[in-house]
Parts: structure tokens; C-alpha cells; sequence
């Protein structure tokens, strides 16, 4: 059977089973997003299929083996010589209301956060992208979206942002974490 995923009135597919199962171990599918065995009707949320339900077993176990929020690791965290790397990050989100506040207090667990701009957050956090991503889509609702960028003081830019956020942005980066 294939599977497909509507994302802002987009249909994409078929997938796999397998292929729902990748996507639910890195963070794309979650038991909220709006999933169909048919392109044209029957969109519901995936965690409501059961035929879907061993796609996310394997996240729930993948998900305990992460870091907590409130400690993330960097992937050399299991060799004892090398200690975690504070990492800089540019975030864009689209997050509806409903789901606002859970999104911030979720990002404010890996370090706290800066918003120059609506809908735009510089972090520095001890961990990867891929880690904030998985851990903040958890709660996120089937039309937010987000993006995850690692950036660092060196390469990094932006346009017409205003003079206030353009500092706040370059004193966070040159702040020493």
C-alpha cells in the first residue's frame, strides 16, 4: 500500500511504508500530519491509521535515546575527549497561534533564544539541527513548517532587517554563548 501527505493543501507521494517509517525517525511525519492511501480524498491524521501505527514505534524509541531539550548533546558527546560544541543556529517557522507559546518554551530548552524578527529565532545550543528540528516538530501542527540552519559569525547575512535587529543579532553571535 502507498501512503500520501498533505502539507498547505499539497498532495505528496505515493511513499512506501518504509519510506513513512524514515520519515517518522527523522521528524517530516508526525501522528498530526494528514496522511491518505488515496490522492484525491480521505486525509486524516496519521496517527489516527491504524495501519500507520508501526511507523512510530521506532521514533518513540529513537526519541528516548535523544538528548533531553534541556541538555542537548553535539554527536561527539560519546567521546570523552572532545566536549560539546556550542553551535549557532538561524530558525524560520511559520507556527499558528495555537501552537505558539508550546513552540517557544520548547526552544527555549536548548538555550535561550533570540527573535529579531516575526517568525525568525537565532539560538546557540549544544546540539544539531537535526535535533532541533525532531524535538520542536513534536509539537507542531500539520500547517506549521519550519526551517533549521547552523550557521556561524563568518557566515552568516542579512538585508533590510532594521538597525535594532541588526545589532541584537550581531551582539547575540559575538556573545561568547
Amino acid at each position: 500500500m502507498n501512503w500520501f501527505i498533505k502539507v498547505r493543501d499539497m498532495v505528496y507521494g505515493p511513499y512506501t511504508l518504509e519510506r513513512m517509517r524514515k520519515f517518522s525517525l527523522e521528524g517530516r511525519l508526525a501522528p498530526n500530519t494528514m496522511v491518505a492511501d488515496n490522492r484525491d480524498q480521505g486525509f486524516q491524521p496519521a496517527g489516527d491509521i491504524s495501519l500507520l501505527d508501526e511507523v512510530f514505534q521506532p521514533q518513540t524509541a529513537k526519541i528516548a535515546e535523544q538528548p533531553s531539550v534541556s541538555k542537548p548533546t553535539s554527536p561527539d558527546a560519546n567521546n570523552d575527549q572532545t566536549s560539546p560544541q556550542m553551535r549557532q543556529f538561524a530558525l524560520m517557522a511559520r507556527i499558528s497561534p495555537d501552537d505558539q507559546s508550546r513552540f517557544e518554551e520548547t526552544l527555549a530548552g536548548f538555550g535561550p533564544p533570540i527573535q529579531p524578527i516575526p517568525g525568525i529565532w537565532v539560538l546557540k545550543a549544544q546540539t544539531t539541527s537535526d535535533q532541533i528540528r525532531n524535538v520542536l516538530s513534536r509539537d507542531m501542527g500539520s500547517n506549521d513548517s519550519l526551517l533549521v540552519f547552523e550557521i556561524s559569525q563568518n557566515n552568516a547575512a542579512w538585508f533590510n532587517i532594521g538597525e535594532t535587529a541588526d545589532r541584537q543579532i550581531r551582539k547575540y553571535m559575538a556573545s561568547g554563548g
